[in-house]
Parts: C-alpha cells; structure tokens; sequence
C-alpha cells in the first residue's frame, strides 16, 4: 500500500536544490518556492532525501574534472604529485563553503580531508628525505 501522495512537484524539488545549492537560507527557499516560510520543513526534507540518494563523498572524477585533468588517472606518475597538491585545497575549500552555506557535512567527509592533509604532508617529507640523501650520496 502505497504512502499519500507527494506534496511538491518535481519542478518544485528542483528549483528548491537549485536555491539551496546557490546558498539561500531553507526558511527564503521556502518562501519562494512555497509561498511561506513555515514550509522550511519541506525544504529540509527535499535536501535530506537528494542528500541520502547521493553518495557521502564526492566522486573524484567531479573533483578532477574542476582541476581540469579529466584524462589523469591509471598508473602513478609524476603528474600525479602535483594532483594531490591541488586535490586538498580543493577539497578542503568545498567543505569550507558548505559549512558556511549551512549545508551538511558529515565526519567521513572531514576524516577525508585530514586523510588527504595527512598523506600530503608525508609526501613532502619524504620528497625532502629523498633530496638529503641524494645530496649526501
């Protein structure tokens, strides 16, 4: 037995991720969008459910294609050093914004971050082994 049936339209839905997504309030999103503020419920739920349906991170390609490098990936290579370089200001930028804008960012997201920040800074160090001991030999 099927629930009642949805109180908006897909349009509806749209135009309230489209708001949403370009950093307005949910209670002015609801306001446009519904007629009132007191609809803001609704907004939330709209933004839980696209949420939900989309995975919790990223997908990497989204982020590489911003970079520019849609053709990297397959086997390490030097290119490939610089990318991590550009991926963690990136990354740690887009979660900055959606903290502002108030939208949701869960643990495994900033885990990442700090996974990425992490890893970089153990890159740099062993580049700088590598070039003390080049220097020594």
């Amino acid at each position: 037995m099927p629930g009642p049936p949805p109180k908006t339209t897909p349009p509806q839905r749209e135009r309230v991720l489209a708001l949403v997504g370009s950093g307005r309030s949910y209670s002015a999103v609801a306001t446009e969008v519904f007629g009132e503020a007191r609809f803001r419920g609704r907004v939330e739920r709209i933004v839980r459910r696209e949420r939900d349906r989309r995975p919790a991170f990223p997908a990497l390609d989204d982020l590489l294609a911003r970079l520019g490098g849609e053709d990297r990936g397959g086997a390490a290579r030097p290119e490939q050093d610089s990318l991590l370089e550009q991926l963690v200001p990136l990354y740690g930028a887009m979660l900055k914004r959606r903290l502002e804008t108030d939208l949701p960012v869960n643990g495994r997201e900033l885990l990442s971050l700090v996974q990425l920040e992490f890893r970089l800074k153990n890159q740099r160090e062993l580049e700088q082994m590598n070039a003390l001991t080049r220097e020594e030999g």
